[in-house]
């Protein structure tokens, strides 16, 4: 398959620092306008064989587009403009039906490149994004749904990958000082980070879910479901210092669903019950520290219809 994508934006920035005690602007009301356009033609290519009705393998190439954006705030000349980034990525995989359709097994592995990698990065003392990096990431996919009685399904998956920079030459902003360097004091100076992990890629990853469906008759179906979630340490940054690590964590949630004749349906659920809270991102400016947790223990209850 083909597909072409005809992107156009445009953006207009504004900035102005004054300092409210000595009366006067450092920085005056400074306008960046842009306006850009871009376009790119992406394929997929792929085959399957399928040996019985109970077996598939297939094997896919493709390559995608992500388009490029401005930098409206604190950018300097030639710099308020960043490119797409490219990926191509080949994939493998299986996928069965066994025990008399009652285990569901897909399974894959995929290798992907990317080029001109949309990163932030440190430019004259402003944080701005811009094509800075390659990177590789290859990984495995593993899928069960299994049906071990009437009523019952079990469904586990597990995730194991391996990203990481190819190429990356950047300034970590926890090394910048605010707006200039101290008198005496020479620039930060770029650093090589290749190798090292790319952000929210943890290395393994888990999911397990049990539910039972109660048949009601007239009044439609109940469902009780638990579900697990378990990952694996992670760097919320590109700079994969120490304090950039997030520990791994399991979060376990439970669900009760009453589904009625009508497509109507009722739904209580309690998210995160043991309460563990995590980072979720992180990030330096210079000046400031800031990042985002997960939500704590949530509970509540959801009305809808299928239609």
């Amino acid at each position: 398959g083909l597909r072409y994508s005809d992107d156009e934006k445009e953006g207009r920035g504004e900035q102005e620092v004054c300092n409210v005690f000595f009366g006067n602007c450092p920085i005056p009301n400074t306008v960046i306008e842009e306006q850009n356009s871009w376009d790119d033609t992406t394929w997929l290519a792929g085959i399957d064989w399928s040996p019985s009705d109970n077996h598939m393998f297939f094997a896919k190439i493709s390559t995608g587009y992500k388009a490029g954006g401005f930098n409206l705030i604190s950018a300097p000349p030639g710099n308020t403009v960043w490119d797409p980034e490219e990926i191509t990525s080949y994939e493998i995989g299986w996928k069965a039906s066994l025990l008399d359709r009652r285990l569901r097994l897909n399974t894959a592995a995929f290798h992907y490149d990317y080029e001109d990698l949309q990163v932030a990065n440190i430019i004259n003392f402003s944080r701005l994004t811009a094509n800075a990096a390659e990177a590789t990431v290859n990984g495995l996919e593993l899928e069960a749904l299994y049906q071990p009685a009437d009523n019952w399904m079990i469904n586990l998956s597990l995730g194991w990958l391996d990203a990481e920079f190819d190429n990356f030459i950047g300034i970590d902003p926890v090394n910048v000082p605010q707006t200039s360097a101290p008198p005496g004091e020479p620039d930060p100076i770029p650093q090589d980070f290749s190798g090292n992990s790319l952000t929210n890629s943890p290395e393994w990853s888990s999911n397990l879910s049990i539910q039972y469906t109660f048949n009601l008759g007239e009044r439609g179906t109940l469902t009780a479901r638990a579900q697990s979630h378990w990952q694996d340490d992670w760097y919320l940054r590109s700079y994969n210092l120490p304090e950039d690590k997030q520990d791994s964590y399991i979060s376990n949630d439970i669900r009760l669903i009453w589904r009625l004749p009508t497509e109507c349906y009722v739904e209580g659920f309690v998210n995160n019950i043991n309460d563990e809270q995590h980072a979720t991102s992180a990030e330096v400016t210079n000046g400031g520290f800031f990042g985002n947790i997960s939500p704590p223990r949530t509970w509540g209850v959801r009305v809808g219809f299928n239609y």
